[in-house]
């Protein structure tokens, strides 16, 4: 006796078949093409995507996933999952690489959570629950969501793009085999017609169907192909989300026709086509696999469609699509969440609290699910009073699990559920959000202080020895770090030799400009965490005009004064804990209070929650593009990390300093020469063709390059190249046993030599661009006039050397 079919999705697997033996056969058919299918396309898209997240994907699906009540037992069918299982096993995914698809989904999730949502609109008269569909559906299940976007990019920063080893492509090849010899055995055995058989080459132009990132052009090449894919069920869910893809392009404000009308029909015919072939997805599927992400999508996705139309009549359907979505879910969490989310629109309360309540727990976008779940029982309680104590008991037990400063705040008695008391406790919301998210926002701008502080102290406070050795709260502006800078100091003044060296380091670098720089750094870093956290201008938070004069002028006085000592080789130590108690973070801290506060002010404006969670999601971007912890992390005190800023001036106190004008034009002109020599040493220009030994051979004008040079020069060395300037770059040369080395130190308008030898006398000469010249016959470069050589080598282009002179001597 048959059994009946229930609700909307067919159960074709489900219903029994008659003891005729045709019948089974049949099925059995069917049920062994669908497996092999299955293993063929897990092989093909492993290799094809090359990615190990699919890998993960594939893994889990199949070899972890099979019911084994349905699946058909065949020697055959097992002796290629054992080779599968084997050869995935040796690339099992890391789990960060999990961590970081699941945070960008989860943010994704919450940005369109929170857009499709009404402004908590549970007052009488009201729809609580009038979600946009659409909002949620674009972000789709994790599982596919991701191999859609490798179809248009590769995923950002924090992950890189992983690629099968040839081991693995080799392996794989011999699975390719060992399926082959499958399907042979399975077609004698089950004797279903070749046809019902994918082939490498079929599947290879399935998937790279698959990855087409135009909706039309994906849904015409699958539909023209379908023929061949009667026996792999999965086809049609990707025929119905091509459609459907295609239904939402014509109905997307982006495109814009003439004809409305054709508008309305193309939407409407390719959404029946996605309703049809998702369909015929679930009437033929034959589930084989106990957790089934594709039939899960399949069903959030007909659901979407019907939600879309906005009737009540289709939630019973609707219903039965997220039960079955659930299903075969599992424990996939970015189901459950949609699956949720959908419960809430057709009013299915009691599904959609246990979800969210699951999710919670998990800790899947906990903040997230437990506000909604909080609007939501508050939402339950505000409908039927006598629900009030139930539900504070729910939202007692979920302060367990969440935040409860997060929450919705709750009714203290049923008195409260009324218009009035429900738009309190939205304002009392609305007012810890905005505390929160200040919080956050004040934390970000100190972590952009902190990080300017520790680039002024580490440009201006470099030991000579073991730089970069040091602890990174060496250079910071708390009390540790002015306390390790002072004990250094200490440590040095007892030499002289070591303080002339620490001096003219100071002279070099030049307290005026590394101020004025790191000044500006602050406001550009400012500047684009206003434009992007509060679609501002830096100039209508706080004027940057008054930055220089409101950071306290007295630190200017005492700069100048301390200056003035260094250049008359005045500066002791007591000067020195006067300069180094002046921190970066106390000069600049009267502009930054005052810039929080009016910060402060521009997000209390905002009214409405969605606002404040697009400033939290800015404010999270911002810290990402920044390579900064996030926010949540900030306001705990995490490290910082040392980032790049491109160039653009807000403040100028270089006229306050005597000689400032030439001090800047100064350090610009060392700065075109170093990127003078960085074209020259990234074009590759530097040896002959066919040179042979070009280990003995450096050319660097990297900062950690060059402190490590300065501190293997002799201190009288290095007392002579600081008199003449910065270093910009260096140049070494082995050379022979006779003449050790030789060193060319590139300052702004010459270099200096400083070579060794143990038969020739030891060198340490200035000399400027110009009066270089070039012996092509022997090769060498040497002084107008001088008889002995610079520099001279068989593997060093010493005319491209000598050109590179000739350029920054013109300068």
């Amino acid at each position: 006796m048959k059994k009946e079919q229930k609700g909307l999705i067919p159960q074709g697997d489900e219903k029994t078949i008659t003891n005729q033996k045709v019948e089974q056969t049949e099925l059995d058919r069917r049920r062994a093409a669908y497996a092999l299918n299955l293993c063929t396309v897990s092989i093909s898209q492993i290799i094809d995507y090359e990615d190990l997240n699919i890998l993960e994907q594939e893994y889990e699906m199949i070899l972890n996933n099979l019911n084994l009540e349905n699946f058909p037992k065949d020697e055959s069918l097992l002796h290629i999952l054992k080779q599968i299982l084997d050869t995935v096993t040796f690339f099992r995914i890391y789990e960060g690489d999990k961590k970081i698809l699941e945070k960008k989904y989860q943010q994704k999730m919450k940005n369109a959570i929170w857009s499709a949502i009404p402004n908590f609109t549970f007052v009488a008269g009201g729809d609580p629950y009038a979600i946009a569909i659409s909002a949620i559906a674009s972000v789709g299940m994790g599982y596919m969501n991701y191999r859609k976007e490798k179809a248009k990019i590769s995923l950002e920063n924090e992950e890189e793009e992983w690629k099968l080893q040839r081991s693995a492509i080799e392996q794989f090849n011999g699975l390719r085999r060992e399926m082959f010899d499958t399907a042979w055995r399975l077609a004698d055995t089950y004797g279903f017609k070749d046809e019902d058989r994918l082939t490498e080459k079929q599947i290879f132009a399935y998937n790279k169907i698959l990855m087409d990132p135009i909706p039309l052009r994906r849904f015409e090449r699958l539909n023209a192909i379908q023929n061949c894919f009667n026996a792999y069920p999965p086809f049609w869910y990707n025929l119905g989300n091509a459609a459907h893809e295609v239904a939402k392009f014509y109905n997307s404000p982006d495109y814009q026709h003439p004809d409305i009308e054709y508008c309305l029909e193309s939407i409407s015919k390719y959404r029946s086509l996605a309703e049809a072939y998702y369909h015929k997805y679930l009437e033929c599927d034959h589930s084989l696999l106990r957790t089934d992400y594709i039939r899960s999508s399949c069903c959030l996705e007909y659901a979407a469609l019907l939600l879309e139309r906005n009737s009540e009549s289709l939630y019973g359907q609707v219903q039965q699509l997220i039960a079955d979505a659930e299903k075969y879910a599992s424990e996939a969490l970015d189901v459950l969440q949609i699956c949720a989310i959908y419960s809430l629109k057709i009013n299915d309360v009691n599904t959609c609290q246990r979800l969210l309540r699951k999710l919670v727990i998990e800790e899947f976008n906990t903040t997230t699910n437990a506000q909604l779940l909080s609007y939501v029982y508050l939402n339950v309680a505000y409908e039927n009073k006598k629900l009030y104590a139930e539900k504070t008991k729910d939202y007692e037990e979920l302060v367990n699990f969440a935040d409860g400063s997060m929450l919705i705040p709750w009714a203290n008695s049923v008195a409260m559920l009324d218009k009035k008391g429900v738009e309190n406790l939205r304002t009392r919301f609305l007012d810890n959000q905005k505390i929160r998210i200040e919080l956050q926002f004040f934390a970000v701008v100190d972590k952009i202080i902190e990080k300017c502080a520790i680039e002024y102290n580490t440009l201006l406070f470099q030991p000579r020895n073991n730089y970069y050795h040091l602890s990174e709260s060496y250079y910071t502006d708390n009390r540790a770090g002015i306390d390790e800078r002072i004990e250094f100091c200490t440590s040095i003044s007892t030499s002289k030799d070591e303080w002339t060296i620490f001096v003219s380091n100071l002279r070099n670098r030049n307290i005026a400009l590394v101020l004025n720089y790191k000044l500006n750094d602050v406001c550009r870093l400012l500047s684009s965490l206003v434009s992007q956290t509060l679609k501002s201008d830096l100039e209508k938070i706080t004027s940057t005009k008054i930055f220089a004069s409101n950071f306290n002028k007295r630190f200017l006085s005492k700069f100048k004064a301390l200056i003035k000592d260094i250049e008359l080789e005045k500066f002791e130590k007591d000067d020195f804990n006067a300069f180094i108690n002046a921190t970066f973070t106390s000069i600049t801290s009267y502009y930054i209070d005052q810039f929080k506060k009016e910060a402060c002010k521009n997000i209390d404006k905002r009214n409405s929650f969605q606002e404040l969670i697009s400033i939290g999601n800015e404010l999270t971007e911002f810290c990402q593009s920044q390579n900064f912890p996030s926010p949540e992390q900030l306001c705990e005190e995490v490290p910082i990390r040392i980032i790049n800023e491109e160039p653009r001036e807000f403040v100028d106190i270089l006229g306050f300093f005597d000689g400032a004008k030439n001090m800047k034009q100064n350090a610009e002109k060392e700065a075109e020469s170093k990127a003078i020599i960085e074209d020259f040493i990234k074009g590759k220009k530097l040896f002959n063709t066919g040179g042979d030994d070009q280990k003995g051979i450096e050319f660097s004008t990297k900062e950690e390059d060059l402190c490590e040079r300065r501190n293997k020069l002799l201190k009288k060395d290095l007392e002579y190249i600081d008199r003449r300037g910065s270093i910009l770059a260096y140049f070494h040369d082995n050379k022979e046993w006779y003449n050790r080395y030789r060193d060319l130190y590139f300052l702004r308008k010459g270099f200096v030599l400083v070579s060794n030898a143990t038969m020739a006398k030891r060198v340490c000469e200035y000399y400027e661009y110009d009066k270089v010249q070039y012996d092509n016959s022997k090769n060498l470069l040497y002084i107008d006039g001088v008889i002995s050589e610079i520099y001279s080598s068989t593997i060093v282009n010493v005319r491209a050397l000598y050109n590179l002179m000739k350029q920054l001597g013109h300068s």
